[in-house]
C-alpha cells in the first residue's frame, strides 16, 4: 500500500465517522450526547454481545485483580467518571 492510500483511506473513515456524527444530532437536544444513559449504565442493564472483541489492550497491566476483560473495563469507567466528577468539584 502506498501512504497517499493510507491517507485517503484514513481520511474517508473519518469522514463516514463525522457524517455519523452529524446523522446521531437532533434538533431538540440539549446536548451532543446521550450522558444520561451513559450515567445510568450498568453491568446488569449493558449487553456485551462479544467480550473477546473489547480492547484488552488498553489496560496496561491486563485485567488485573478484576478476574476479566468486563470488570476491568467496568472499572476504568468508574474510576474514570469519578475522576471526572472530581475535576469538576476542583474547578
Amino acid at each position: 500500500m502506498t501512504s497517499i492510500y493510507i491517507v485517503s483511506l484514513l481520511l474517508k473513515q473519518m469522514c463516514v465517522a463525522y457524517f455519523r456524527y452529524i446523522e446521531g444530532l437532533q434538533a431538540d437536544s440539549k446536548s451532543i450526547s446521550h450522558w444520561d444513559k451513559h450515567l445510568k449504565a450498568t453491568p446488569e442493564n449493558t449487553a456485551i454481545p462479544d467480550p473477546s472483541r473489547l480492547p484488552a489492550h488498553w489496560l496496561g497491566n491486563g485485567v488485573g485483580n478484576h478476574g476479566n476483560i468486563v470488570n476491568a473495563l467496568w472499572t476504568l469507567r468508574d474510576f474514570m467518571m469519578r475522576d471526572a466528577l472530581g475535576i469538576n468539584k476542583v474547578i
